[in-house]
C-alpha cells in the first residue's frame, strides 16, 4: 500500500497563499518608432512612438555594411519614404541611438 497526498494549490501553483514562485516578469523596452509596413515594397512609414524623438534626431536608412542609403529629417511624428527604388534585402533604420531592421521585398 502506498501513501497518497492531495494538496490544494492557489492560482500561482503555491501551497502557501501568495508564495513567490521565483519567476520574474520580463518587461520589453519601449521602441521609439515603428516601421509600417515591414516588410515593405514601395514605401514605408516611420511612426514615432516616443514623443520628441523626431525633434532631436535625423533618420538614416543604412545598408548592412553601415553605408547611408538615404537620409531624412522628420517633420512631425510620421514620415513616409519611398523604398521601391532600393534593391530587395535587409536595411537598417536609425534614429538617434535606436536602430531597427527593415525588410524590402
Amino acid at each position: 500500500f502506498q501513501s497518497a497526498y492531495i494538496y490544494k494549490l492557489d492560482e500561482h501553483g503555491c501551497y502557501e497563499p501568495n508564495c513567490d514562485v521565483g519567476v520574474e516578469e520580463v518587461v520589453e523596452k519601449a521602441k521609439g518608432f515603428t516601421l509600417v509596413p515591414n516588410p515593405a515594397r514601395d514605401y514605408v512609414s516611420i511612426v514615432e512612438t516616443i514623443h520628441e524623438l523626431s525633434l532631436q534626431h535625423e533618420l538614416y536608412l543604412l545598408d548592412l555594411t553601415g553605408k547611408i542609403v538615404k537620409q531624412f529629417k522628420m517633420q512631425g511624428s510620421e514620415l513616409k519614404i519611398q523604398v521601391g527604388d532600393l534593391e530587395k534585402g535587409i536595411y537598417l533604420v536609425k534614429i538617434g541611438t535606436e536602430t531597427q531592421k527593415l525588410i524590402i521585398e
